[in-house]
Parts: C-alpha cells; structure tokens; sequence
C-alpha cells in the first residue's frame, strides 16, 4: 500500500544492504569484485560485450549444464553466495 514509513524503512534496509555487500562501486570496481570472488569460477554466467538488445541491456550467457548447485552450496556459505549473486545481479 501507500505506507511512507514502512517504504523509508525499506529503501533504509535496501541502502544498507547495498553498502554492506560493496554494490556502491563504480562499474569497474564491481566488475573486478565479481571476476575475484571465489564463487565466480563455479558460475557459468557470461555478459558479452557487444551483446546488448537494441535498449542497451544486457544479454547474459549461460552453459546450464556446467552449474553444479550442490557443490557450489557445499563449498560457500548463504551469506558468500548472497554476496556474490548480489554483485553479480548489480
């Protein structure tokens, strides 16, 4: 509904949780978070350059077949794996 209080406190939470999982970088700085984090040799995800639709967004490439969810989650945490889908998404 129509609640300023209850939005202020989610824009609050969302703003803080940008700070606390490094998404406040610049492009550059969040490119190399992604590409150093540890979770990112077990994510078969790719953005190519020069592969934007005609409105600029990206186009993300995915090999399915290479992502091994159950060992991915045996070898991080939920809180590593938020933080890594977190800057992978920003």
């Amino acid at each position: 509904g129509n609640d300023p209080e209850a939005a202020a406190v989610r824009i609050a939470d969302t703003l803080s949780f940008r700070q606390a999982n490094g998404l406040v970088a610049d492009d550059a700085e969040l490119w190399r978070a992604v590409e150093e984090h540890p979770a990112r040799d077990r994510w078969p995800f790719a953005y190519l350059p020069g592969s934007e639709v005609p409105d600029g967004s990206p186009v993300c490439y995915a090999r399915l077949s290479q992502l091994q969810v159950a060992a991915t989650l045996a070898a991080f945490d939920e809180e590593e794996l938020m933080h890594f889908v977190a800057l992978w998404f920003e």
